[in-house]
């Protein structure tokens, strides 16, 4: 498969995904593009549960379920253990544990490629395709499929955040459940054509035509980034959805807050690139938190410090832990927060001074979220001048900490 051909099937299968509202419905969607766009005789999406994987399966156009034992062996086990995708030639001479996901009449795969779905950091399932012959696939179709498992992970999160929200609108009164309603609403509207601009983008990017032309290739980076803005909008949207509804529940592990902070400068740095970005710690420093959500408090206080400093200005994040805790203060040179607004800009859509600069809901998240770790958060002057918001979050209850 050329790259040309590559860029082709992702455009079928983008176009596919934006036609897809239920999960069940995105993955049926994504297997008969990939189909119908892929030498594969078998196509299928697994997801893990408790205690067992859940296949869906597309064979010769005709959809399939099946479920195994989470222990049972298999190559979708393998990938989801690994966290790593899987690519073999020749399942006959691989000596890997085989199983076959159709009926036992049916001839066995012999090619297979299997990918993680992968959301930002969590994964949603396996995304597989099988031939029934040797060597039919190569690492250009491993970039093609882990791409589309990527789509259809966010594609799948989306929805299922949106789901989740609309099921708890008959719990609300009527002032609430219309706010909530339009700001959810909003949001499902626009999920699917940002996906769509997103995908298309990153396909411009990748062509020899556009990647030859300067002002094309930055034409269609900027489309890719401001398009990735909207989309980080829309999920704050949906963020704020739950919050009003009262759903913060929290996925948490221990988490090197560190990492996760070095990890929100570096996409900042690619939205603010005249700007400094310095992080001071005396070494790891470990909370108890859902990766997610430490990550959307970073990013929210990390580009708030950004938009509000001056332009090329410095943002200094700075971070300490110990057995009870940690704290992380991010500052700003900008003009402050007077002592009389500052516990005014933690409210919902709240801009100070009358400033069109952001969507007036990421402090309020901010907020919302430290407190559902059980933290606290405060703003006052930082050194020099400027802001500094101050937060406190509780350490690992585990004692021990990950191996690095």
């Amino acid at each position: 498969m050329t790259t040309r051909d590559r860029l082709s099937v992702l455009a079928d299968i983008t176009r596919a995904l934006s036609r897809g509202e239920t999960p069940d419905e995105i993955i049926r969607v994504a297997l008969t593009a990939i189909s119908s766009t892929i030498h594969a005789d078998v196509v299928s999406f697994a997801v893990p549960e408790a205690t067992r994987i859940r296949f869906t399966i597309l064979e010769d156009d005709r959809f399939s379920a099946v479920s195994f034992d989470r222990n049972s062996g298999g190559l979708t086990e393998r990938v989801l253990d690994s966290n790593e995708g899987l690519n073999v030639a020749d399942l006959m001479i691989s000596g890997l544990p085989l199983r076959r996901l159709v009926g036992e009449e049916t001839a066995h795969a012999r090619s297979y490629i299997g990918v993680p779905a992968r959301s930002g950091s969590r994964v949603l399932g396996v995304l597989s395709i099988q031939s029934y012959r040797p060597g039919v696939f190569d690492e250009r179709d491993v970039e093609l499929i882990t791409q589309v498992g990527r789509q259809m992970a966010d594609a799948i999160v989306s929805s299922r955040r949106v789901a989740r929200i609309q099921r708890r609108f008959n719990e609300l009164d009527r002032t609430q459940r219309e706010r909530t309603d339009f700001l959810v609403g909003v949001a499902h509207d626009m999920r699917a054509p940002l996906a769509g601009i997103i995908g298309f983008a990153r396909i411009l990017e990748e062509l020899d035509v556009v990647a030859a032309d300067p002002l094309a290739r930055e034409a269609a980076h900027f489309i890719a980034a401001e398009s990735e803005r909207l989309s980080d909008l829309v999920a704050q949207l949906v963020d704020l959805g739950r919050v009003d509804l009262g759903e913060t529940t929290l996925d948490l592990e221990a988490l090197e807050l560190r990492k996760a902070t070095e990890q929100a400068v570096d996409s900042m740095k690619v939205r603010f690139p005249s700007h400094r970005f310095v992080i001071r710690s005396d070494g790891p420093v470990w909370v108890e938190g859902d990766l997610l959500r430490i990550h959307r408090i970073l990013i929210n206080l990390i580009e708030n410090a950004a938009v509000h400093g001056p332009s090329g200005g410095l943002v200094t994040i700075e971070l300490q832990g110990g057995p009870e805790g940690a704290t992380l203060a991010v500052s700003d040179r900008g003009s402050g927060v007077p002592e009389v607004e500052r516990a005014r800009i933690f409210e919902r859509f709240v801009r100070l001074d009358g400033s069109s600069a952001g969507s007036g809901i990421g402090l309020y998240l901010v907020k919302a979220l430290v407190e559902a770790h059980g933290g606290s958060i405060t703003v006052g002057d930082a050194p020099g001048g400027g802001a500094r918001f101050f937060v406190e979050l509780p350490g690992s209850s585990s004692g021990t900490h990950p191996v690095a």
